[in-house]
């Protein structure tokens, strides 16, 4: 279950915003007005919260994101990619962060320390690893029209089946969300940057941010 989730990384994560008082560091040397830290302060809370939002991860914007339309995709690549948009809205609804402090370096660069409290998907697949991979099985005959056990005979065709697994345990996952009790809790501090008036996080530190909850 959990390499099968891996191999799916490459369209994870996002996270729902939550929002909070948070402490203010400006050091003394940089003058920055009132009205600046807080129009500054608000245009950062709004990089996490479009960032992360869970319209980011529509079908449709998972389709741009790759490259893919609905007519140059292929019916596994679509199967895959509306898994993947439900996956999402369903982790999406259980995931919350927090901003805990913004602390600027410069007028263009400030660290954000964040606490990220996402379900504990790895601990609840190995746990209901058996049910999971029926509920499986059932939407990946949905999907295909074959069993599981028919493709695994089918050699020759085995890897145009590979998203369409991958989408199966998917949606698995998601009809199970809710029931996901334990949850996994990371504190993160990263660095975001001013360019050309707005307020931007690179994407290594994107990676960092989005995968570390989950694996």
């Amino acid at each position: 279950m959990k390499k099968l989730l891996i191999l799916f990384s490459v369209f994870l994560f996002s996270f729902s915003f939550s929002e909070s008082t948070y402490k203010l560091t400006i050091p003394k040397e940089l003058k920055m007005s009132t009205t600046e830290a807080a129009l500054n302060n608000s245009q950062i809370e709004n990089l996490f919260s479009e960032t992360f939002g869970a319209d980011t991860y529509s079908a449709a914007n998972i389709r741009k994101a790759f490259g893919i339309t609905e007519t140059t995709g292929t019916k596994e690549e679509e199967i895959l990619i509306s898994s993947a948009s439900a996956f999402l809205q369903s982790y999406l609804g259980a995931t919350r962060y927090t901003i805990n402090e913004i602390s600027y370096i410069d007028a263009n660069t400030a660290s954000v320390t964040i606490t990220i409290v996402s379900p504990d998907i790895d601990k609840y697949a190995g746990a209901n690893e058996s049910a999971l991979m029926k509920r499986a099985e059932q939407y990946f005959k949905e999907f295909s029209g074959k069993t599981v056990q028919q493709v695994d005979k089918d050699t020759a065709n085995q890897d145009k089946y590979v998203p369409v697994l991958m989408a199966s345990f998917l949606r698995s996952i998601s009809d199970n969300m809710k029931n996901i009790k334990d949850v996994n809790t990371e504190k993160s501090i990263v660095d975001v940057h001013k360019k050309n008036g707005i307020w931007m996080l690179d994407e290594k530190i994107l990676d960092q941010l989005i995968y570390s909850p989950l694996f």
